[in-house]
């Protein structure tokens, strides 16, 4: 038996594997965070868990209803320059849009309430789908954390600001230097567990030193 949720589902999500036989196949789409998702097809094995890999390329079901928490304008943070601490990256600032994948693994550090877009000159925000010319991208979660990332550069680095009790770009950084370290691997190499409240992301195999544990599981968007 094969599901293929037609909207976002988070009421009772184990509900999915207990209707589905062993050797049945759940196609759903991961999303731990804004623009973090990506389509899994997950087997039900004769124990008492689903497992499969993700799409090898990139792809998601749209939402067909409203999802205020996935939002980038669902809330908002004030971004106090005045104040913030400064640096420089050489990350490329596009980021999540460039890295899908370097966002998918810095999601499990962000968490779920994340708002991203860009800067435009006079200092306000708009979202990555605006015609107008940006000065920078900018991150921020719900805790107040902010981060913006100057999208010009000088020899290659880009100056970054960041506020609020976390540094978001550092995280950002961090899923980066992962994914370096892990070969720069594609989706195919990662895979996704599913038991009874938890949710394991791994690296080629269920059994790698390489897992991720969702804290808040957003199974299935």
């Amino acid at each position: 038996m094969r599901l293929s949720p037609p909207a976002p589902s988070r009421s009772s999500p184990w509900a999915w594997i207990e209707q589905t036989t062993p050797g049945g196949v759940v196609l759903t789409d991961l999303k731990p965070a804004p623009g973090a998702d990506n389509l899994v097809r997950l087997t039900r094995t004769a124990t008492n868990r689903a497992e499969g890999r993700f799409d090898a390329t990139y792809a998601a079901f749209m939402d067909l209803r409203p999802q205020p928490r996935h939002s980038p304008a669902g809330f908002r943070v004030e971004r106090d320059r005045d104040q913030a601490e400064r640096g420089t990256t050489n990350l490329d600032p596009h980021t999540p849009w460039s890295s899908l994948l370097v966002w998918f693994l810095a999601s499990f550090d962000l968490g779920g309430e994340i708002a991203y877009g860009y800067t435009i000159p006079d200092g306000g925000a708009l979202p990555a789908h605006s015609n107008n010319a940006p000065t920078a991208s900018w991150i921020a979660t719900s805790d107040g954390s902010w981060a913006e990332t100057t999208l010009a550069d000088q020899n290659g680095r880009h100056d970054v600001a960041e506020g609020g009790p976390r540094r978001l770009w550092r995280l950002v950084e961090k899923a980066h230097r992962t994914w370096i370290e892990l070969g720069q691997p594609g989706w195919d190499r990662f895979g996704l567990t599913v038991t009874p409240g938890v949710h394991t992301v791994w690296l080629d195999q269920p059994d790698s030193e390489h897992t991720w544990q969702l804290n808040h599981p957003c199974w299935p968007e």
